[in-house]
């Protein structure tokens, strides 16, 4: 059995959005059947600054949060400016057959308000991947 996995990676840039689509974080994806789940991992550096504040990281297909169970990951810091390495996984159900594509997206994690987020750091690598699972 051959495992095929789509995915996008670079070398940065890096991306001061606070709230938005990080518009370099995107992978194009042919999903070949609608009863088949998409297995989503993406690795990024991630910071967020302010005193106790958090960014909200979604992973999105077409620019909508995935059915059931949005792909969020929050990430709260009290006061420090340290970018950190992640990786995330979800699964997206629900979704039809077809060209896609997977974004990442940034926002204030609720209840929070004003942080400064930003994705990347010093050009480091990123990888966006998806692949179709039963």
């Amino acid at each position: 059995m051959i495992r095929t996995i789509a995915y996008a990676t670079a070398n940065g840039p890096n991306d001061d959005t606070d709230v938005g689509q990080i518009a370099s974080r995107v992978l194009n994806f042919t999903k070949l059947s609608s009863s088949t789940k998409i297995r989503i991992q993406y690795t990024d550096a991630l910071r967020v600054t302010s005193t106790s504040n958090a960014c909200r990281w979604e992973i999105k297909v077409g620019g909508a949060s995935c059915p059931g169970q949005p792909l969020v990951y929050d990430y709260y810091t009290s006061g420090d400016n340290t970018h950190r390495s992640r990786t995330v996984v979800g699964y997206c159900n629900g979704i039809s057959a077809g060209s896609k594509q997977i974004q990442v997206w940034v926002s204030s994690t609720p209840g929070y308000s004003g942080a400064d987020c930003y994705t990347g750091w010093n050009a480091s690598t990123w990888v966006l991947e998806a692949e179709e699972v039963n």
